[in-house]
C-alpha cells in the first residue's frame, strides 16, 4: 500500500489547497447540483430516499421545517433495507455514505 499523499510511483502529489485529509472543504450544501436547495411541496406526504455523499462533512443533521419549526418524520428504512419498526423524529443525524428511506407529511 502507499501512503497518503504519493501516486503510484511514490511521488509527493501536489493537492489543491481546499483538499484536506476529509475530502474537499467548503461551507455551502449541494443537493442535486443546487446549492442551499429549497423545494415547495403540496399538502401531502413525500416519500425521499437520502444518500450522504459528501466527500468532506463526516455527518450531517437532516431537518425539515415548516414555519420555522422542525417537522416530524418517519424513518421507514436504511442502509440494509426497510426497518421492521418505523421510528418517528423530528431530526436524525446522518453521516458519509449511509443511506435513509423517509416520509415526511406536509399536510399539516
Amino acid at each position: 500500500t502507499l501512503p497518503d499523499g504519493v501516486n503510484c510511483e511514490g511521488e509527493p502529489i501536489n493537492m489543491p489547497a481546499l483538499w484536506t485529509a476529509t475530502g474537499w472543504g467548503g461551507t455551502v450544501p449541494i443537493v442535486n447540483g443546487k446549492a442551499w436547495p429549497k423545494m415547495e411541496v403540496h399538502q401531502s406526504c413525500y416519500r425521499f430516499r437520502v444518500l450522504q455523499a459528501s466527500t468532506a462533512t463526516a455527518r450531517y443533521t437532516l431537518q425539515f421545517h415548516a414555519n420555522s419549526s422542525p417537522i416530524d418524520f418517519h424513518i421507514v428504512g436504511a442502509d440494509h433495507g426497510l426497518l421492521n419498526n418505523i421510528a418517528t423524529v423530528n431530526s436524525v443525524p446522518i453521516h458519509i455514505s449511509e443511506r435513509l428511506d423517509i416520509l415526511v407529511d406536509f399536510s399539516a
